[in-house]
């Protein structure tokens, strides 16, 4: 309350009135005060009211602000997992459709006309797989992977071209991680896409513009940076700085510069006219006049590394000039003239994908670079990438066609054998058995008591005479590694069964045709010149191995007399627009064994639809907890900021009152005070 102090017993006008207004002064601040409070509803109306519970608000603050983000994040998250969970049960459920039609029109027998019909509602199927491939959630396509803004799925002449990437679109969702809302190849349908493995070391050389990051070294780690040392015949040694080389010429150029100053410091002769050099894929160093020894300095690599130490230490001398092999990478950059493995001017490639087939000249390709521009500028939907180990180039197929649109790389007649030296040709004396038939590999009868239930198909060629002579083929599971031994098992047995018959070997033999990619049997042409029947192949004990090798099926070209095989060994892209178009095709041909084919693999996409929905349903639970936890911590922490921030209403309240009564009665004694004299003290 405003008082006059009882101690000032006399005193001037002046002193009580500044006493007064000072009270009067406290007062209305405290009033006013106790009115922001009340209008604001906050306790602390400045940081300096106090700084310890401002410190621990403004900490609060900024964690409700995160919690506040992370909650939209995961909204948006939960919105965006929804739709994908939405669009994943819809492509389960077109797949179930297609692989129940499937199973009806095998169960039920062949009735082409029905089989036709039904062809029909399976590319109604495929329509809707395709809008439901190319549906758009809150953050873009739902299968577009780590780039939602493009389309996913495009059609080209009828099939589909896979683009989106293999990763995911991964939102800041803080306490859960990152939590993938797209996906993207190889998860569910996007399937994966197929490749041609190169099946060859092209072997690059090494040139003085090679550069470092570009080789794998003399311990196959790659190249470090540093210094090396070298001595002369046990002379002191002298350092070579290589900090600054990013190429095999600077170093070169800096080993042969630092002998060089050497000699002239020195008087002794050191490298012979060869000097210092490029041997194949080593560094090469001619020192005729004694022993050379490179060593590494202060604990490093770099000598080990550039294949100058093959051992504690090495000496250069008359008998040692090759260092020890730096593997270089395949490059974009690497020339065609410096790939030891081709060993012939390039020409021209055909490749055939979705139904086309393109004559895709490489003559004149200086670089691996422009190998891989005039591939894919072919418009096949093929690309090119170096492989994993830098050895040599890979073929990718983008487009999900049928089965028997699938992409092929065979050879163009009188071009070098093109592509089998660049390693790319799809059926090879090189191509793995089991990359067949898609993945199927070659399935034979084997394991029979009775050898003659292990044949696997039987060959029956007649001679000049019109006399038949039938040759039984029976492949083991240990002959199925390349196409190149099964070749020569075949022909083995061939040539066993001519002689035992006492008839010429050159009547029948297999071979690989380059241009078309099939196993060739070329029977003499005098057979069917005379009395006899040409070629006639017949499978046995319901072996698959004549199919899967592709001979069944196949042409006679009289010609030639050659009995021609189809092509098993194309590539394609595995995903549900693959499996459903192989579908289609086998209802529309009434192909019971093309259907069978196909609903094995609709089923197989089934399984990794189920998976993936299991995949994205765990994902929807971690965020529909992680929301839970969130808002339960926004709570808490609210509440926490509210017991240190916000006022108490009912205190204010009556601390405001208070203060009311206290003004009024400042005012009061102030007014009182003034009017006292000196008469009231007397």
């Amino acid at each position: 309350m405003t008082y006059v102090s009882g101690n000032i017993a006399r005193t001037s006008n002046m002193l009580l009135s500044q006493i007064g207004i000072g009270n009067i002064g406290r007062t209305n601040l405290s009033l006013f005060r106790a009115t922001s409070q009340l209008s604001t509803g906050r306790a602390l109306l400045r940081p300096s009211d106090d700084t310890v519970k401002t410190a621990a608000i403004i900490e609060l603050d900024d964690r409700l602000e995160r919690g506040t983000q992370t909650l939209k994040n995961l909204d948006f998250a939960q919105a965006q997992i929804n739709a994908l969970d939405n669009g994943l049960t819809q492509v389960a459920d077109l797949l179930e459709q297609a692989r129940s039609i499937a199973l009806t029109q095998i169960s039920e027998g062949p009735d082409a006309d029905e089989r036709q019909a039904q062809s029909v509602v399976i590319q109604t199927i495929i329509d809707s797989m395709f809008g439901v491939t190319n549906q758009e959630g809150v953050s873009g396509y739902i299968f577009g992977g780590s780039t939602p803004g493009r389309q996913p799925i495009e059609q080209v002449l009828g099939s589909y071209r896979m683009r989106s990437a293999s990763t995911s679109l991964r939102p800041d969702t803080p306490g859960l991680g990152q939590v993938p809302i797209t996906i993207g190849t190889p998860e569910a349908v996007r399937g994966t896409r197929g490749e041609v493995l190169g099946k060859v070391d092209l072997q690059p050389q090494l040139t003085d513009d090679t550069r470092l990051a570009d080789l794998r070294g003399g311990r196959g780690l790659g190249i470090t940076s540093g210094s090396i040392a070298f001595s002369f015949e046990g002379g002191t040694p002298q350092q070579v700085d290589l900090t600054q080389a990013d190429t095999i010429g600077d170093v070169i150029d800096a080993i042969e510069a630092e002998i060089l100053q050497y000699e002239t410091d020195s008087g002794e002769s050191v490298l012979g006219p060869g000097g210092v050099a490029i041997s194949g894929t080593s560094i090469a160093i001619d020192s005729p006049f004694g022993a050379l020894t490179f060593s590494d300095i202060s604990g490093g690599v770099i000598a080990k590394d550039l294949g100058l130490v093959e051992t504690t230490e090495a000496d250069f001398d008359p008998v040692r000039s090759v260092g020890a092999d730096l593997a270089p990478k395949v490059t974009t950059a690497t020339r065609v003239d410096q790939l030891a493995a081709v060993g012939t001017s390039l020409g021209a490639i055909r490749i055939a994908n979705n139904g086309q087939s393109v004559d895709v000249d490489l003559s004149g390709a200086q670089t691996i670079g422009e190998i891989k521009s005039r591939i894919e500028s072919a418009g096949l939907g093929v690309s090119v990438r170096i492989n994993a180990d830098g050895t040599g180039i890979d073929l990718i197929n983008e487009i999900a066609a049928g089965s028997n649109q699938a992409l092929s790389i065979s050879e163009v007649a009188g071009n070098n054998g093109t592509a089998e030296a660049l390693g790319i040709r799809t059926f090879s004396a090189a191509t793995r058995a089991d990359d067949l038939n898609f993945g199927r590999g070659v399935r034979v009868a084997d394991g029979n008591a009775d050898p003659y239930y292990n044949v696997d198909f039987m060959l029956t060629v007649d001679d000049a005479a019109g006399n038949p002579l039938e040759i039984p083929i029976d492949l083991a599971p240990g002959d199925l590694t390349t196409i190149g031994n099964i070749r020569d098992v075949v022909n083995q047995q061939i040539d066993d069964a001519l002689t035992a018959a006492g008839r010429p070997t050159t009547d029948l033999s297999v071979s690989i045709e380059p241009t078309t990619n099939g196993l060739v049997f070329n029977q003499d042409p005098s057979i069917t010149a005379g009395s006899g029947e040409p070629l006639r192949v017949e499978r046995r004990n319901n072996s698959l191995a004549a199919i899967d090798l592709g001979i069944t099926g196949g042409t006679w070209n009289a010609a030639t007399s050659t009995y021609e095989g189809t092509d098993t060994s194309k590539v394609r892209v595995e995903s549900v627009f693959t499996h459903l178009i192989d579908l289609r095709t086998a209802l529309e041909n009434d192909d019971d064994f093309g259907m069978q084919l196909a609903v094995e693999s609709l089923e197989d996409a089934i399984d990794e639809v189920t998976k993936s929905r299991a995949l994205v349903g765990g994902y929807a639970r971690r965020i529909d907890d992680q929301i839970i936890r969130t808002e339960d911590r926004q709570v808490l922490d609210e509440q926490v900021r509210t017991t240190l921030r916000d006022v108490d209403f009912a205190q204010a309240a009556s601390e405001y009152s208070l203060l009311q009564v206290q003004l009024q009665a400042g005012l009061q004694t102030t007014a009182i005070s003034g009017q006292l004299t000196l008469l009231n003290f007397l």
